[in-house]
């Protein structure tokens, strides 16, 4: 797993801002309302009038691409020709977890950084169940 820490840092920063910057760009307040696709309410509302099914349609496309992006991201270690073993997909998503919820990694992130951000490691819930 320690050889895929700092990757995991690195990737969890921008998992992270690409999280709050759909946040801001759909007006959603939660994380967890923004990845579930449950948006109890909204900071602002389209100015195109869009009803709100539409508009949480538009969220949860966001979220997925956005997370299809990370997954492939996890999926490249080698290179493209090459596959991973199982036990290495599941060091690195043990990585993903560890930058994601251990204290001392959790201490060490500024405030801006960590914004109570936990969604990251979930990308790969697959493999992270299977641990």
């Amino acid at each position: 797993m320690e050889e895929f820490v700092y990757d995991a840092r690195e990737t969890r920063n921008r998992y992270n801002r690409d999280i709050s910057a759909l946040m801001n760009q759909f007006g959603v307040y939660t994380e967890a309302e923004l990845v579930s696709g449950y948006v109890m309410e909204w900071k602002k509302r389209d100015t195109t009038r869009k009803s709100t099914f539409e508009q949480t349609t538009q969220v949860v496309r966001a979220v997925k691409q956005m997370q299809n992006t990370y997954r492939k991201h996890f999926a490249n270690i080698g290179g493209p020709e090459e596959r991973a073993s199982k036990s290495t997909l599941e060091a690195k998503a043990a990585a993903w977890y560890y930058v994601t919820y251990h204290p001392h990694e959790r201490s060490q992130m500024t405030s801006s950084e960590s914004n109570m951000l936990f969604s990251f490691p979930w990308v790969v819930y697959d493999i992270l169940c299977d641990i």
